[in-house]
């Protein structure tokens, strides 16, 4: 059973490079996981990053790809394979927007339980939130420049991926 998964897959993904074309993804400047938005009727998930939104009965592979590797759950919930933003950053975003208040006002003190909350929600390990809340005290200005939610989300992410101790460990972001 697994060879013939193994054949089938192997199939699959020698059906998807045929039908790209000739340009390779090195030149189209590599395999990007989220996708550029555009799918066809199989919707999205790993069929679409490999079809595209070319129609017709490559379409069918495409659904078939998306549902064997459950690549549109996987991408509904992460935001990956053109299926958008994903739950993942909804929920974030409702978090911020619920919690905007608190969370300036331990940002401005340098600590507290929503802050704590938030790191976790960002998928930062208990061992950093020390590290967190002292870098978002820090940059409290920047993060908080805007009351909008995803503003002060994307800021958030920015000064995480740009600190040495944070990046890399908050895994939710």
């Amino acid at each position: 059973m697994l060879m013939k998964n193994l054949v089938v897959v192997g199939v699959v993904v020698g059906f998807a490079h045929f039908m790209m074309g000739t340009k390779s993804w090195a030149q189209s400047g590599g395999f990007n996981v989220y996708g550029d938005g555009k799918y066809g009727y199989a919707g999205c998930g790993l069929g679409s990053l490999l079809f595209g939104p070319k129609q017709g009965p490559i379409q069918i592979l495409a659904a078939t790809v998306n549902g064997t590797f459950a690549s549109q759950t996987f991408g509904i919930t992460f935001g990956t394979s053109n299926c958008g933003e994903g739950i993942l950053k909804a929920e974030q975003e409702s978090f911020v927007t619920t919690n905007l208040a608190s969370l300036q006002k331990e940002s401005a003190q340098g600590g507290g339980d929503t802050l704590v909350a938030y790191a976790t929600v960002l998928g930062c390990p208990m061992s950093l939130v020390d590290t967190f809340e002292g870098t978002i005290q820090q940059q409290h200005a920047t993060v908080f420049a805007d009351a909008d939610a995803s503003k002060v989300l994307a800021a958030t992410g920015n000064l995480i991926h740009g600190n040495q101790k944070l990046a890399g460990h908050c895994s939710k972001i």
